[in-house]
């Protein structure tokens, strides 16, 4: 019998964005069977009518649900699979053509793999920040028990998932936190997390300033939740802020706004375009932290 794959992707209100995401899945070099499976979170209409007149390839289904966030649509997603192994990405994201088969082939019982996420949207400053911070937070704690994938270019297999009951959608209602949380359950299972550099999606985040504001502070408020579901491994994950810390001159918040002017790996960026990517990621731990305490106020 052959191995069988399920891509899960979540979508609210976004029937453009996703048709382009099956677009990418339906050009994909893969010997492997695959099947793509849409979580439609609520959208004003539906998705299955706004794009039913798409034609893939693949098998394509459709699901429908009453907005719950995208932490339970993937683990409804999931419960739909029919597949071994379980690609997770968002609608809007453009895998490149061998994304499917490396990261499938990189999957192993209790290895959970990564792949690299790029920035699509060059002229924009704030998602160009936006994926720098993911980037410097995967390089700062490599090798740590705090580091984590994102859930738009992930993939596992289905039994380890539901083994560990998927995404605490319980705590997590909105599109922050839950994949970092995931990851650190994971983690702490003793299984193996790993990045597959050879799997590469593009992602089309258009952001503002107020859009930035409001998805940092998002991620503050989501690491309450976070810290919230670790609870009693503090001490284990202070140990490796440290061990990240040890191996950089520069704490985290320093690290990430001094990431533009690394000549080694930006030194094609013009000095203005540095200064103003150091402001937003500089504003982007600003942003967090209002989001952190504005969460921890309301609880009290």
């Amino acid at each position: 019998m052959r191995l069988m794959i399920s891509v899960v992707i979540p979508s609210c209100n976004r029937p453009k964005s996703l048709s382009e995401c099956l677009r990418a899945l339906d050009v994909q070099e893969a010997t492997l069977n695959y099947e793509v499976i849409v979580i439609d979170d609520g959208s004003k209409i539906p998705l299955a009518e706004s794009i039913n007149t798409l034609e893939v390839s693949f098998p394509l289904r459709i699901f429908r649900q009453e907005n719950q966030g995208p932490g339970a649509a993937r683990n409804f997603g999931v419960q739909q699979a029919e597949g071994d192994i379980i690609l997770f990405t968002d609608d809007d994201c453009r895998p490149a053509k061998h994304w499917l088969q490396s990261m499938a082939e990189a999957v192993k019982p209790q290895v959970m793999v990564g792949g690299v996420t790029q920035n699509a949207l060059v002229s924009n400053p704030y998602s160009m920040a936006s994926q720098w911070l993911i980037d410097a937070l995967y390089t700062y704690f490599e090798g740590t028990r705090l580091f984590f994938l994102t859930s738009n270019n992930m993939a596992c297999r289905k039994e380890d998932f539901l083994d560990l009951e998927g995404f605490d959608s319980m705590r997590f209602e909105t599109s922050a936190g839950e994949d970092r949380e995931f990851t650190t359950r994971w983690i702490y299972k003793g299984w193996e997390v790993m990045v597959n550099r050879n799997a590469h999606i593009d992602h089309y985040h258009a952001q503002t300033l107020t859009s930035f504001y409001r998805l940092h502070a998002k991620y503050g408020r989501a690491s309450v939740a976070y810290w919230t579901s670790v609870k009693g491994l503090e001490n284990q994950l202070s140990d490796d802020v440290k061990k990240a810390a040890a191996t950089s001159i520069w704490p985290f918040q320093i690290y990430v706004v001094l990431l533009p002017w690394r000549q080694t790996v930006y030194g094609k960026l013009s000095i203005g375009t540095k200064l103003r990517l150091s402001v937003l990621l500089m504003l982007s731990q600003v942003f967090n932290v209002i989001g952190y305490c504005s969460k921890k106020l309301s609880l009290t």
